[in-house]
């Protein structure tokens, strides 16, 4: 660790965006997001963060399929289109708390992030899916061994898909 290094750069799925690791002066590391030409820089503390930045890949909205509208039973019989949620961009980084590692996805804009990892081995390294729907990363089995792992964007789902006796990293 060193105050002000900056390291671990990620470009945005678009390219108008950076996100980093810098050292802060209280000995931990802080997540920074700016766009792709150093302007608009914006520095969140990430108690214990260091390590790679993932982002989580753009999905154009104009390639995804139209949502069927829903029908409300009515006087006029007037269809109710289904709302769409609105995909915020997302990082997802390893962070040490508490001794472990574990990981935390964040919404760019916010300032909290939310834990995605809760397993007693450490947890590290995570590539989002090309969909952006799941998250893969490296933790440490019953035995001791470095796996692979997959999980849902918000943490479920949680697969092994590495089992051997050496380490998969």
């Amino acid at each position: 660790w060193v105050a002000g290094r900056a390291a671990s750069p990620a470009y945005s799925p678009d390219g108008t965006r950076i996100a980093y690791m810098k050292g802060s002066t209280d000995g931990t590391y802080d997540m920074c997001i700016m766009h792709a030409d150093a302007s608009n820089r914006q520095c969140f503390d990430i108690e214990g963060g260091r390590g790679a930045i993932a982002w989580r890949p753009f999905v154009d909205p104009s390639l995804l399929p139209t949502p069927t509208p829903t029908f409300t039973p009515s006087p006029t019989s007037t269809p109710t289109p289904t709302p769409q949620a609105v995909d915020l961009p997302q990082v997802v980084f390893a962070s040490l708390q508490g001794g472990q590692w574990d990981l935390y996805r964040m919404n760019i804009g916010e300032i909290q992030p939310t834990r995605l990892t809760t397993q007693n081995s450490d947890e590290l390294s995570p590539s989002w899916s090309g969909d952006g729907e799941y998250v893969v990363y490296q933790s440490v089995d019953e035995e001791g061994d470095w796996e692979i792992y997959r999980m849902t964007r918000d943490g479920g789902d949680v697969r092994q898909l590495t089992n051997n006796d050496a380490d998969d990293v």
